[in-house]
């Protein structure tokens, strides 16, 4: 048994839960190694010490008025439901408005930065979304193409 060994079953060790076989190995390291030894050391004696502890006597008042919040409180207040809902839609809308300002989307072309433009016709007052690339103007509609 090694060092790993034994921080892997110190629990186990401590609580007598160990084998014959396993609990001979674990004390023959420990007879080997000081580190292991006073680590076995140190955890009993904070087990000794913790069992000293006297736990203090809940006081009946105390469990009644608890147990009568928990069975009376199992459903939410209307206002704090809707407090909630609308916490968290502001959150979302303050998330997508950050990330619209700070992250907005870069018109890339084959790598290349683009400037839009919108095109609109006299006649008919239908608009075109326009590009330019290298000095050139692309249409962006379904029929593509450049002018």
């Amino acid at each position: 048994m090694n060092c790993k060994d034994v921080k892997k079953y110190l629990s186990d060790y401590i609580d007598g839960l160990l084998h014959s076989g396993m609990k001979e190995d674990f004390e023959s390291h420990l007879t080997h190694c000081s580190e292991c030894r006073t680590l076995v050391e140190d955890v009993k004696a904070i087990q000794k010490e913790t069992l000293r502890i006297k736990i203090p006597e809940l006081n009946p008042y105390m469990f009644q008025k608890i147990k009568y919040r928990v069975e009376n409180e199992t459903q939410p207040s209307p206002f704090r439901v809707l407090y909630r809902f609308a916490m968290g839609m502001s959150f979302i809308l303050i998330a997508i408005g950050l990330s619209l300002y700070f992250f907005r989307p870069s018109y890339r072309f084959a790598g290349r930065s683009k400037d839009l433009y919108i095109i609109k016709e006299e006649q008919s007052g239908y608009q075109f979304p326009v590009y330019t690339v290298e000095g050139n103007y692309v249409l962006t509609s379904y029929q593509g193409g450049t002018f």
